[in-house]
């Protein structure tokens, strides 16, 4: 019910600001008003922040565009093939820069606008180019503040409510994950649903970063604070993380008697939810309150000597991660009080610059650049070659599609195709048959409300973004709304048909330069995760083996995590009716088998600085489960899956493991007395991570070997 009112609520609000835009436009006697209701259209955020969040890329895209637009003609006006280059360029890095930036939106913007007035200056003077970038400026202008204005005096709703409650509810999946995880570290249940929660928890981070970025514009209070919600932003990331690293240590620690070895493990527990209740109490508008003291976890000696040394390697491990994670939690109730009272920014609070994630730029990123140069190449080849109608519109409308695919890679080009036709088919009938009884604005104004009411409101669900825009801009664009209207079939089919025809170019352009198909990329990408890994490998072998030059560990795991996130969007693309042997759990299985080995390499990782006294034995240990999990990653990552060598491989790996552990407990036996306590920590720290790690690469190999590879890769149509 509340999620129906909010849509009427959201929409009714987007119909009446396009009604006035577009009327204002008119009364003013400006060209093309139909380019307000357009900004209406895409500005149009459930909240007022992410509003002006929105309309601020958009306003800086236009203007950035247009004088990218200007410089193209000013400087090669009189030569096609460098216009026709530098556009290309530009285009081709706007398309690059949506991969690696968070301002996806400036960056589209810019090289849509780069393209329309390049296209408005082609057979025209420079004062008719000069004249569009300005009125395009001014009426996105006016459609941006007629939608601010609709916002906050019409339903406003306000991010710090948003905020707040992503925060709680982020918070309370936390809480419960934390509180399934004790559970699971005893005992294995059935039902499990970690993955489940794990992926809300994803969301829900996901929704605290935009939700904060939006309210950072909207409310002062927020911003003068904004360094504290940064760092709680960072914070519930690095809690998340530390949670999953610590479930993929169950197995092993469900061998041991964890309440003998870690006498206190029950009231830790009790301990970090009275920290997350304190953090829900903040964010409710509760008073703050005595720290609590810091959670500490002794261990029984004894107990732990008594212990196989792999096993004590785990008891070390959980001792460790779970100290992690009280800290972690201090750190949130320290963040909200931080805000609750408004503390100045100081030691205990980092810059904010320092938890904001960046984007890196990967294999896909030159692509993208690529499929933006290709796609104005090939529809000013197609204009120049044929003329179609349109003429050089066709080019503007087919880097815009370009660029829509590039932020939307999973985008499927049938559908969106199918879509706007379906847009131009409904916008003709209005046009032909509704548009010449309008007498005058009032009857227009009835008309943009309604049909863009009804729209906004069916098409309401994010995941039907797409759909929405095929249905509203078509009619915004096509009908061309002007102060005397004039209907011409034919300039409207011209207008159309460049529409339509740029749909299956921008499908070539994104297409030709690398196959785009849901399975392909899975298989392409799982192979460049390998080949991530091993790179990983290499930033830490001694001395450092060739990788990525210039690449740190950090850099290298974000990059791997970046990976996993693609493989499972694509994943969800696959239409599994092609691939009769495989069923989509098992794509989810080999998702979730990747984010397990990401999160032991983060493992790995950490124990990495930890490096202990060069003793032979230990120092031979290391190295077998070093050459092991290194020749599994080169086979994966340098030659493609097939099912018969998988199911070897994963025999392989199973019989080693034995013998590798074998040997490790041997090398343990020789250094007795040879390290202090916490050196034998660090030991033991370093080779639970190796241990963990190939485990979980003997558990993906098994899911590896289930796959039907070839059909994977089978070329289709």
């Amino acid at each position: 019910m509340v999620y129906h009112r909010l849509a009427a609520r959201e929409s009714i609000k987007t119909g009446l600001a396009m009604a006035l835009a577009c009327g204002i436009a008119l009364a003013l006697g400006w060209e093309n008003p139909y380019w307000a209701a357009i900004a209406v259209a895409v500005v149009s955020m459930p909240t007022v922040g992410e509003s002006l969040n929105k309309s601020a890329l958009r306003l800086g895209g236009t203007v950035v565009g247009g004088l990218v637009g200007l410089l193209s003609l000013g400087l090669f006006g009189q030569d096609r093939f460098a216009f026709t280059l530098f556009m290309s360029l530009y285009v081709g890095w706007c398309a690059y820069r949506i991969t690696v930036t968070r301002a996806v939106y400036f960056w589209f913007i810019s090289g849509y606008v780069a393209l329309l007035i390049a296209a408005a200056g082609v057979g025209s003077s420079s004062h008719q180019a000069f004249y569009t970038a300005m009125l395009r400026v001014q009426e996105t202008g006016l459609g941006i503040l007629v939608y601010a204005f609709v916002s906050v005096f019409v339903w406003p709703q306000r991010c710090l409510d948003d905020l707040k409650l992503v925060v709680r509810n982020l918070v309370g999946v936390e809480a419960k994950t934390l509180a399934q995880y004790f559970t699971l570290l005893r005992q294995e249940e059935a039902g499990d649903r970690t993955a489940s929660w794990y992926a809300m928890e994803n969301q829900l981070v996901g929704q605290l970063a935009r939700r904060l970025d939006a309210a950072e514009m909207e409310q002062f209070e927020i911003r003068e604070v904004r360094h504290w919600w940064r760092r709680l932003l960072r914070t519930a990331q690095d809690l998340m993380e530390a949670m999953e690293i610590w479930r993929e240590t169950f197995p092993e620690l469900r061998r041991i008697d964890l309440d003998a070895v870690l006498p206190d493990l029950p009231e830790v527990e009790r301990s970090l939810q009275a920290r997350f209740r304190q953090v829900v109490a903040l964010a409710d508008g509760g008073q703050p309150q005595e720290p609590l003291p810091a959670p500490a976890l002794p261990i029984d000696q004894d107990r732990l000597r008594a212990l196989p040394h792999l096993q004590q390697a785990a008891v070390l491990t959980l001792q460790a991660t779970v100290l992690e994670i009280g800290a972690l939690t201090d750190r949130l109730v320290t963040c909200m009080r931080g805000i609750k009272e408004k503390r100045p920014q100081g030691a205990d609070a980092p810059d904010a610059d320092v938890s904001a994630v960046g984007r890196q730029a990967d294999p896909d990123s030159f692509m993208a650049f690529l499929r933006g140069m290709a796609a104005v190449w090939l529809s000013t080849l197609v204009w120049i070659a044929f003329d179609p109608p349109g003429h050089m519109m066709l080019v503007v409308f087919t880097g815009i599609h370009t660029l829509m695919g590039v932020m939307s890679p999973q985008m499927r080009w049938a559908k969106f195709i199918l879509a706007n036709t379906m847009g131009v088919v409904i916008a003709a009938v209005l046009y032909v048959f509704v548009m010449p009884q309008l007498s005058g604005y009032m009857e227009l104004s009835v008309l943009l409300f309604v049909l863009t009411s009804v729209i906004y409101y069916v098409f309401w669900d994010p995941r039907l973004t797409m759909l929405k825009f095929s249905a509203i801009v078509p009619f915004i664009m096509l009908t061309n709304i002007q102060n005397h209207q004039v209907y011409n079939m034919i300039s409207y089919c011209s207008s159309a048909t460049a529409m339509l025809l740029s749909l299956p170019l921008a499908a070539m352009a994104s297409n030709g330069v690398c196959s785009l198909r849901p399975e392909k990329m899975f298989v392409r990408l799982g192979s460049r995760y390998f080949r991530q890994a091993l790179a990983l490998m290499a930033t830490f072998a001694t001395p450092r083996k060739s990788g990525w030059p210039g690449k740190t560990s950090a850099s290298v795991l974000s990059a791997m995590q970046a990976s996993v996130g693609k493989i499972g969007g694509w994943a969800n693309g696959v239409d599994y009716k092609l691939l009769p042997q495989q069923a989509p759990q098992q794509a989810v299985a080999m998702v979730a088998s990747l984010n397990t080995l990401t999160y032991r390499f983060l493992f790995f990782a950490a124990a990495q600085p930890e490096r202990t006294p060069s003793w032979p034995a230990f120092d031979a240990a290391l190295e077998a489960w070093r050459a092991a999990i290194e020749d599994v990653l080169r086979q994966w990552a340098a030659r493609p899956m097939q099912q018969a060598r998988e199911c070897a491989l994963h025999g392989r790996l199973a019989q080693a493991r034995a013998q590798l552990e074998n040997a490790s407990e041997a090398s343990f036996e020789q250094i007795e007395g040879a390290f202090t306590p916490a050196q034998y920590t660090r030991a033991y720290r370093l080779l639970g991570g190796y241990r963990g790690l190939y485990d979980a690469l003997v558990a993906h190999a098994a899911l590896a070997a289930a796959f039907d590879w070839d059909a994977w890769r089978e070329s289709r149509l």
